[in-house]
């Protein structure tokens, strides 16, 4: 547990001295490999597919949340002490910004990690004017964020209602939309530049323009959060020994907190009233 706190993905035997998954050691199941982005891309063009039947959507919710566990854990090994889930939308300039072309203003709103309940977290909004390059920069990981908030949009939808009402899905659902439209704003082949996957990495890794972008986010949201409260979000462990950020509503669900003892009232029939023994001796 320790070692997985600290971001490493396996731990030595001090006898055999083999590198073990620390994610099988925890929960008996290591990890799948394979490359993150067509999984993603896999779970998304079943999408079709699921239009009808409750035994449907419940298979693709659990491959969902399998894939959104990967990839967070996976994330996790780059940056573990601040949320990583987000969504980004182009907010429109108004006086003067209009003519500063180099700038853009974005809604930047973190989201809730718990489990097969993804949700953004209105209270941990953030409005970024940056230059386009920043937006650039971190389009990699940008990517990857939408690619995944995408294949849970379906899970989201079915539960409007429990998490979100239906306005407020609209909205997201917008949003990532917009979220997509700026990611294939970014010219492709400095896109691809910065995607290429180099030869001998492990595919169960972020690539290196993906792990920068994460980084990079991770400053400017520490810079214009200096506090750290995210909103009110909160770091939790799940029993993998995986951190998620998650909300308020869905804490308790790590942490109940200390049990409510009910009150005993004393009972006067003993002579013993409030715990206090009547003697006929007061010096007793």
């Amino acid at each position: 547990m320790e070692y997985r706190e600290q971001g490493d993905d396996h731990v030595p035997c001090l006898e055999c001295v083999t590198k073990h998954d620390i994610s099988e050691l925890l929960t008996g199941f290591a990890r799948p490999a394979g490359p993150l982005q067509p999984e993603l891309e896999r779970l998304r063009d079943q999408l079709a597919d699921i239009s009808g039947g409750v035994n449907r959507l419940e298979r693709y919710a659990a491959e969902t949340a399998d894939s959104v566990r990967r990839v967070l854990g996976v994330v996790g090994s780059e940056v573990v002490d601040c949320p990583r889930l987000f969504t980004l939308a182009p907010l429109q300039q108004t006086g003067i910004r209009r003519i500063m072309l180099h700038q853009r203003c974005y809604d930047l709103t973190l989201w809730c990690e718990a489990p097969g309940y993804w949700h953004p977290w209105p209270d941990a909004r953030y409005r970024i004017d940056e230059p386009k390059v920043w937006f650039r920069n971190m389009s990699p990981y940008v990517s990857l964020v939408v690619k995944v908030l995408k294949n849970v949009s379906p899970v989201v939808a079915a539960a409007v209602g429990v998490v979100l009402d239906e306005d407020h899905f609209k909205k997201v659902h917008h949003q990532l939309e917009l979220m997509q439209a700026l990611v294939n704003e970014v010219p492709e082949q400095a896109f691809e530049e910065r995607l290429e996957i180099d030869v001998g990495e492990s595919a169960d890794k972020l690539t290196k323009a993906e792990g920068k972008a994460l980084r990079e986010f991770r400053a400017w949201l520490f810079e214009h959060d200096p506090m750290r409260g995210f909103g009110g979000l909160r770091r939790v462990m799940e029993p993998s020994g995986e951190f998620l950020w998650v909300c308020s509503d869905h804490y308790d669900n790590y942490d109940p907190g200390l049990p409510t003892i009910p009150a005993v009232r004393p009972n006067m029939s003993d002579g013993n009233h409030g715990g206090l023994h009547q003697s006929g001796n007061p010096a007793q």
